[in-house]
């Protein structure tokens, strides 16, 4: 007695060929779909993508963390649901948003969010579309730190907490350290 399965009848060759193109058309479809989706997402924030996500994928030995290129979106909640390694906001035991920083007072108009696995005092230079724009910064950090210059250098102003207005450094950050723990 064998417990393997007994084939009663052997596939047709047309219906193996059917299959077959039909998989192969259904992935070059979703391939297709969705490198278009990628080569439409803006790297700076626009009217339409003002929300932009950027994740850490290296850190210099000065401690500068080297950044991936932005991707910006429609809404907070399309930077949350690719943040995390796809998992949301947070992962478990991975990373997390470091801090939002906005454009606006009071956390309003366009925002990028960095995404960082620790709070230990790795730091970005602000360039291109961010350098002197940051106007206020949702932490996640205990202590997000603003500096006029790029490598932490010059004034400094600090958000605590859960972040805040900018007053002394409002659009004149050109560096951010993440720091606290």
């Amino acid at each position: 007695m064998s417990i393997l399965p007994r084939i009663t009848s052997r596939p047709r060759p047309h219906a193996l060929v059917a299959l077959a193109l039909a998989s192969s058309l259904a992935l070059s479809a979703l391939v297709s779909v969705d490198a278009a989706s990628a080569a439409k997402v803006p790297s700076t924030p626009t009217a339409s993508a003002p929300h932009c996500l950027t994740k850490v994928i290296g850190r210099s030995a000065s401690g500068e963390l080297q950044l991936s290129t932005p991707a910006c979106y429609a809404t907070m909640a399309d930077v949350n649901a690719r943040a995390g390694g796809g998992g949301g906001a947070m992962a478990f035991g991975g990373t997390f948003i470091l801090a939002v920083h906005y454009d606006g007072a009071n956390l309003t108009g366009s925002s990028i969010s960095v995404e960082g696995s620790d709070c230990y005092g790795g730091y970005i230079n602000l360039t291109g579309w961010w350098a002197n724009r940051v106007s206020s910064t949702a932490n996640t950090c205990p202590e997000v730190n603003h500096y006029y210059w790029p490598d932490l250098v010059g004034s400094h102003q600090t958000t605590y907490g859960t972040g805040g207005n900018l007053t002394s450094l409002n659009n004149l950050s050109e560096s951010i350290s993440y720091t606290g723990w």
